[in-house]
């Protein structure tokens, strides 16, 4: 299949915003700015789908191997902080089961943490 010059334009101009996007979101997911990372998941997705239109020539290639593996770092690197997310929260529950041992009374005294509701 023969590729028109204008598609392999489109295609490279599309695939470049989402190397950035990629990228960008590198940066997103370091400061922990998940707003500004659903924003770029949805501009993501469009592209994802604008390019999902498209053939892709063979001298994208390159680009296409550049994205996936921004992406895959990407995964690793909100992996991480999720699973060191649940950890912190665990502490914390350790931390309030601690602190309600020590009140007059034991753990069963009420400690002001309760949910109401």
């Amino acid at each position: 299949m023969t590729v028109s010059a204008d598609a392999a334009v489109d295609a490279a101009a599309l695939l470049e915003r989402l190397i950035e996007l990629t990228e960008r979101e590198s940066a997103l997911i370091a400061a922990t700015d998940a707003e500004a990372i659903e924003q770029v998941c949805d501009e993501r997705e469009a592209l994802l789908a604008a390019l999902g239109r498209t053939v892709l020539p063979p001298a994208l290639g390159p680009a296409l191997a550049r994205f996936a593996t921004v992406r895959d770092q990407n995964l690793r690197a909100a992996t991480a902080q999720r699973d060191d997310l649940r950890r912190r929260l665990g502490e914390l529950g350790t931390g309030r089961s601690a602190l309600t041992a020590y009140l007059p009374g034991g753990p069963t005294a009420p400690t002001g943490l309760e949910r109401k509701g």
